[in-house]
């Protein structure tokens, strides 16, 4: 897993799609993972330690969006805000990331999915969802006042 991290080139990591397949995360041509995969459980740490790792590449947070579309709404609670905190920590409201090959109107869209989630869990996405409208999402900008802390839960 170790040998998939890129190194430094000069051309942007545009290849991380070629290590994203030669770890099967993916298909050709950046096709997700079937639906209800039964591995993924299985694979979701090794996967998080490649997103630690990578967390710096915006072509990377956004080959990631292929897994997390298949995701369960636990695993997305358990597993892609926290890579969403860490994107956040990691480029704050750097608009080139957050708007590259729009991962955040497409990561918006699967925290919809988590709007009937606990208050804590609402709170951290409103945080998420306030950066990536700041860096100019207009999804994570609609999508925001659904997780109002008023809101019952």
């Amino acid at each position: 897993m170790s040998n998939l991290v890129p190194r430094v080139q000069n051309d942007e990591w545009q290849n991380l799609d070629n290590a994203l397949r030669a770890a099967g995360f993916v298909g050709p041509y950046m096709t997700p993972v079937p639906p209800n995969w039964p591995h993924l459980e299985m694979l979701l740490p090794r996967i998080d330690s490649w997103v630690d790792a990578t967390k710096q590449h915006a072509s990377a947070a956004s080959a990631v969006l292929a897994i997390c579309e298949r995701m369960s709404p636990a695993q997305l609670e358990a597993w892609f805000v926290p890579w969403l905190i860490a994107y956040a920590q990691e480029h704050k409201s750097n608009a080139s990331f957050w708007m590259y090959a729009g991962f955040s109107d497409k990561a918006a869209g699967l925290l919809a999915t988590l709007e009937g989630r606990p208050d804590a869990l609402r709170a951290q996405i409103r945080k998420i969802l306030s950066i990536m409208a700041d860096a100019g999402s207009l999804s994570a900008r609609e999508i925001h006042p659904r997780f109002a802390s008023n809101r019952p839960s």
